[in-house]
């Protein structure tokens, strides 16, 4: 019994070294220009989204007919817009600021303007003018 509550404990600290190693490796290759992030209108692409992960491609870019897209706005000065879709089908911009958590994760900060609530994005990769993030609400 012995023998297999130490071959079972082994066998799980392998597993977890061989993630967190995957996990270090996923961040080197996100290799993510900042760059092309900054200043740059996002707009949300439902097409492109799944459940966990949220694209968004340039306002620029040809998107198909929808009834208004929520989008976002990194400065390099820090400051962030937040572009949400108005009661009316317009659009209105939140004004707020973004700090650095890390290489690819930014808190977004809005402070108690109208009850928006701060939320963390990371920034999962960016390809071919796909910016996908994910979200976690604070």
């Amino acid at each position: 019994m012995k023998k297999k509550l130490f071959f079972g404990c082994v066998c799980l600290q392998f597993c977890l070294a061989i993630m967190l190693a995957n996990q270090s490796c996923i961040a080197q290759m996100r290799n993510i220009p900042m760059d092309e992030v900054f200043d740059v209108k996002w707009v949300h692409s439902h097409e492109d989204s799944s459940e966990d992960i949220k694209a968004y491609r340039p306002a620029s870019y040809n998107f198909p007919p929808s009834r208004g897209r929520r989008g976002f706005k990194m400065l390099k000065n820090k400051s962030f817009i937040n572009y949400e879709i108005a009661p009316t089908d317009g659009i209105i911009e939140r004004k707020g600021r973004w700090k650095k958590e890390n290489d690819y994760t930014f808190v977004i900060l809005f402070g108690n303007k109208d009850n928006h609530r701060n939320y963390t994005m990371e920034l999962v990769s960016l390809r071919k003018n796909l910016l996908k993030i994910k979200i976690t609400h604070n």
